[in-house]
This record gives structure tokens, sequence and C-alpha cells, in this order.
């Protein structure tokens, strides 16, 4: 894995606004490294690819799959819009593909570890967790927990999401979205040191390191296969 920009990063291609349909020249960044600061920064602002048309003055998002490297970590998180695929096991299918193409040549504990997602409030999530040197299984698992414990939580309605920028050494945050309109409805916290205990649970004996795999299919790490 090399810590670079590729070459790919720099194809400019011609996209069309969806407005007015002018045709508009852009180069996309489909790869993200903790290096690339700014890119970081515009991901989380979300201002990544977005395309400003001189036309109409339109901005407008370019989807396209992202990869987020972590090279010294060995650790990567691959985006994969729905707009290019919409079955969920058909990505997975496509992720074990490259992931087993890029690296056959490499024995299993060299390989990095790899997510995928398909929403980009999801590779926001798995980076930041990642910086924080959390465990994500643990997180997808505490937020089954929230929705099976909290009355107002709708696994229907609403969507969970690790508030990293408010989580702290002593407790973690979560945001409820509300799916329909994107926006936050309400907070809640979850103890720190019970995040610890639940960490000291799955991952102390290879028996229950086994049963935390089995929760989710391999790539995916998210709480709607435990729900």
């Amino acid at each position: 894995m090399n810590g670079d920009r590729t070459t790919s990063d720099l194809t400019t291609l011609a996209t069309c606004c969806p407005r007015c349909e002018v045709e508009t020249s852009f180069a996309p960044v489909t790869v993200l490294t903790d290096q690339q600061s700014d890119d970081l920064k515009s991901l989380f602002a979300g201002r990544l690819n977005t395309v400003h048309c001189e036309a109409c003055e339109t901005d407008f998002l370019y989807e396209t799959p992202i990869l987020y490297r972590d090279d010294a970590g060995r650790w990567m998180v691959y985006y994969l819009p729905t707009t290019i695929i919409e079955r969920l096991d058909d990505a997975v299918v496509h992720v074990e593909e490259i992931y087993d193409m890029v690296f056959n040549d490499c024995d299993q504990e060299e390989r990095p570890g790899c997510r995928l997602v398909t929403k980009r409030n999801a590779l926001i999530e798995k980076i930041a967790i990642h910086q924080r040197q959390l465990d994500d299984r643990i997180i997808e698992y505490i937020k089954y927990q929230l929705y099976q414990n909290c009355d107002d939580l709708d696994t229907i309605r609403h969507e969970l999401l690790l508030d990293f920028g408010n989580t702290t050494d002593s407790q973690l945050m979560f945001l409820a979205f509300d799916r329909d309109t994107g926006k936050p409805t309400y907070s809640m916290a979850f103890p720190a040191e019970d995040y610890e205990s639940l960490s000291t649970y799955f991952l102390s004996t290879e028996k229950m390191q086994l049963e935390l795999e089995r929760m989710f299919r391999r790539y995916l790490i998210q709480v709607d296969d435990l729900i």
C-alpha cells in the first residue's frame, strides 16, 4: 500500500449538470489518506467531489467510489455508492473479488483490514471510528443495544451514527437521524467504560471473537444486520 495519490485521483472527466445539463470538466478524488488532510476535511464537511456548474451556478455532488487508506495502520474503507451497485450482496461480492485479487500474494496476517460502506455518512463514520482507535464492530453492537433499549428509537425511522465530534474519553455520543429528512432528532450518551467492558467481553477469547465475526457479513459491518 502506497500513501501517495494515484493517477486515478487526478483523472479529469466530463459530467453534466443535473439542472441545466451543461457539460462540466471535473477531477474527482477517489483515494483518501490521512496525509490528504484537505480532502478529508472536505469529506467531513460534505464538500468532497462537489462540482460547480459555471453555466447556472449550481453546485452538485458527483458520486464515485472512494477508497480511504491508512497504510501505516493497515486499514481501508471502500465507499461504493448505491447508485453504482444497488444490492448490498452484489457490493460485498464486488469488494471480495477486488480485495482477494489485489492481496492474493499476501499472507492472511499481512492483509489490511477492509470495510465496505454504501453511504457517505457511513464512510465518514468509519474513518472517524478508526482514527479514534475504536472497534467498529463494538460500535455497531452498541447501536443495536440502544435500538433495543431506547423507547424513542425506531429502527425504521431513525439511523444511528457515532457523534465523533462530541465523543470524549468518558462517553461515546450517538446521534439519531430521521431517515426521511436526514436531520438529527436527538442525541444519547454511552459510557466509555461500558464500551471497554464490551471490548473485553468480545475480544478476550477466540470463541467470542468468532461470535462477533458471525454477527456481520464480511467487510460489511452495520447494525442493520443485527436488527
